[in-house]
């Protein structure tokens, strides 16, 4: 009896052991160690009793650390006559700096059916939970600091090169294109170094964009860059390139390494185009250049020139009207009237200001012809009161934006007009007694 009930206690203190199984969470990095902007695979398998249902969740995390999600798989095993249903996720991660990280403990939760022999008397389906252990990566510096190499570090790196023509049918003066390709594995297409084609002679290379595309895998992170470069050969002859290089630190064989592309010669064919008429093309290109200067030079001399007529025909004008008002106004109470039937219709724009103007000028020097006025100035110099209202038609008839009653315009003149004792009439002042 009593070996009874020790075996049954057992078997109690056994059964949160054996409960845990039923869910198991791990982690594991490809390497502990490695260098900044170095790809460390992060492997997360989550294991769990196939019944299980319901299975939530952390993601990796880490401050200062890029996680990128690569590949998941699932797959079922039996073990102990227990069929697991088995999760694989595949993290890529690249830290930005030298430090000691830290990746936390992940929790995982899942749901299991509901015990058809269940007398615990609970309600709900019961819970299964488990945690992986905590996870430390020691990020060194790069290696390239001092050495004034390019820090690049990959799992492989490979160069491909290809013209767009063979050999013996590429003419001098006739593109040819060369596509440059750099597939690497383990690395972003961002950081793959810049390596351009070069050449020994006077051959044109003309670079266009390169094109970079990233991709993942289940053995991490893939990446590629494309250059192309169109090339003109001027004279017919043999060309040489020089050899192509990239220097890379192998992520397994924790060696430099160094991947490049062989010298190549690329011979053109007499073609259609010789070098005079290349010279040519810069030549009409630089001629190019000449009738566009020389045609903003003609578009301003014509803005200038279009300027100064619209001044002289406003000049005109006013001259015009001047002259109207001295032939056809012998009297001072018909320059006055032809004054208001001015400012009347001042609304007709800026030439309705102008012969206002004019006819005010010249009403004045019916009105004082011992004083030669010319110039609102001096009638406004007669009453300051009116100074500044006068002056205002003098503001808007030269293009400034202001206000202008004609109707205060016109008080205001009659004031000054009221201001002398002028005879009324050029027959009054010859006959005062009638």
């Amino acid at each position: 009896m009593r070996r009874l009930s020790l075996l049954l206690l057992i078997l109690l203190l056994d059964l949160p052991r054996l409960s845990a199984q039923d869910l198991t969470v791990s982690m594991l990095a490809d390497r502990n160690t490695a260098f900044v902007n170095e790809q460390v695979l992060l492997t997360l398998t989550v294991k769990m009793v196939q019944k299980a249902f319901s299975l939530t969740g952390d993601q990796p995390e880490v401050t200062g650390v890029e996680v990128l999600s690569m590949h998941k798989s699932e797959s079922i095993v039996v073990e102990n006559s227990i069929a697991y249903r088995v999760i694989t996720r595949v993290f890529a991660l690249f830290a930005n700096k030298a430090a000691t990280v830290t990746i936390p403990a992940l929790r995982y939760q899942a749901v299991l059916p509901v015990p058809k022999d269940r007398t615990d008397g609970a309600a709900g389906n019961p819970m299964i939970s488990a945690e992986s252990r905590p996870l430390q990566l020691n990020i060194k510096p790069s290696l390239s600091a001092g050495t004034g190499r390019i820090w690049f570090a990959a799992e492989s790196v490979e160069i491909v090169s290809a013209w767009s023509k063979p050999d013996d049918t590429t003419r001098a003066g006739e593109p040819v294109t060369h596509t440059l390709t750099v597939n690497v594995q383990g690395q972003h297409a961002a950081a793959i170094p810049e390596i351009q084609l070069k050449v020994d002679g006077e051959a044109r290379l003309y670079p266009q964009a390169p094109v970079l595309v990233s991709g993942k895998s289940s053995t991490g992170l893939v990446g590629s860059r494309k250059q192309l470069t169109s090339v003109i050969a001027p004279v017919a002859g043999s060309y040489r390139f020089p050899e192509l290089a990239i220097d890379w630190w192998d992520i397994n064989t924790r060696q430099w390494r160094v991947s490049r592309i062989a010298a190549q010669e690329l011979s053109f064919l007499e073609g259609l185009v010789n070098r005079s008429s290349l010279d040519s093309v810069a030549w009409l290109k630089e001629r190019f250049r000449y009738r566009l200067s020389l045609a903003v030079m003609c578009l301003v001399t014509l803005s200038l020139i279009i300027f100064n007529l619209l001044a002289w025909h406003r000049t005109r004008q006013a001259h015009m009207s001047v002259n109207r008002v001295k032939n056809k106004v012998l009297t001072e109470r018909r320059a006055w009237r032809l004054v208001k039937r001015s400012l009347g219709s001042t609304g007709s724009g800026e030439s309705g200001y102008i012969r206002a103007r004019a006819d005010v000028i010249a009403w004045a020097q019916v009105r004082w012809p011992e004083r030669n006025i010319s110039r609102l100035e001096q009638l406004a110099a007669m009453d300051p009161e009116c100074s500044k209202m006068i002056l205002s038609l003098d503001d808007i008839a030269f293009g400034q934006r202001v206000q202008f009653d004609s109707r205060a315009f016109i008080t205001a003149v009659k004031r000054l007009r009221a201001s002398t004792d002028q005879p009324d009439s050029t027959m009054q002042e010859l006959y005062p007694g009638q």
